[in-house]
């Protein structure tokens, strides 16, 4: 579980423009913050895993990626596309560390 002070409030991030990053498993929308540590949201929706156990199973492989993640002082909302269904932990692990090289170097 991601802890409080890195969960991203959605309603706060909606209203703003953000960049986008897409892979085959995600479509990923982010800003730098000036909070000094990142904050992270994860979205599946229902209808691209039907089932809240395996939906929740899915959302908790993916935060305990993102726990590992050095600080970049971003703020990240990560959504969850039809492929990711049948996608193994290591097809999720690496999917993500897409994202964070093209954060990384985008960032500098």
């Amino acid at each position: 579980m991601i802890p409080k002070r890195n969960r991203l409030p959605i309603p706060e991030f909606r209203n703003q423009r953000t960049r986008v990053i897409k892979t085959d498993l995600f479509g990923a929308r982010w800003i730098p913050n000036e909070l000094g540590f990142n904050r992270f949201a994860i979205l599946i929706s229902g209808k691209i895993i039907p089932l809240s156990v395996n939906r929740h199973l899915f959302k908790r492989k993916i935060a305990s990626i993102l726990e590992k993640w050095p600080n970049l002082s971003v703020d990240l909302s990560i959504s969850g596309l039809a492929p990711l269904k049948n996608a193994k932990f290591s097809d999720i692990n690496s999917a993500i560390i897409v994202i964070y090289d093209i954060i990384k170097k985008d960032k500098k």
